[in-house]
Formats: structure tokens, C-alpha cells, sequence
């Protein structure tokens, strides 16, 4: 399956829901000073880390 490069914003400080969105969906664990990881998500991925995106955990990004 393709993946794509992404960059997933942690919207959030609770660090019991990055740990969930780590281990959920395979995320690389740290993130950057600005809250951001950047890594490489399979389009099922993608469409499933939109619904924790409408929560307002994060936001998907593509530079």
C-alpha cells in the first residue's frame, strides 16, 4: 500500500491522548517543539486520523 508524507499536529496537551494516537495509528513517539511529527501514512490512516482530527486532537498537514 502507498503511504504518503504527513505531518501530524498534536492539537492537544494530554499526554494520555498522544500516547493513544502513538499507539493507534503506529506514530512515531516524541514530537518536535512545535507539537508537530512528521511520517509516512497509508491512505486508511489518513482517513481514519480525520475523525480524531474533527475531535480537535490534531491537525493533518502537508509541506
Amino acid at each position: 500500500m502507498e503511504k504518503e508524507k504527513r505531518i501530524i499536529y498534536y492539537a492537544t496537551n494530554r499526554k494520555e491522548e498522544i500516547a493513544r494516537l502513538q499507539a493507534e495509528y503506529s506514530l512515531p513517539s516524541g514530537y518536535n517543539i512545535n507539537g508537530e511529527v512528521e511520517c509516512m501514512l497509508s491512505k486508511d490512516d489518513i482517513k481514519n486520523l480525520k475523525e480524531e482530527e474533527k475531535k480537535g486532537l490534531i491537525q493533518i498537514r502537508k509541506k
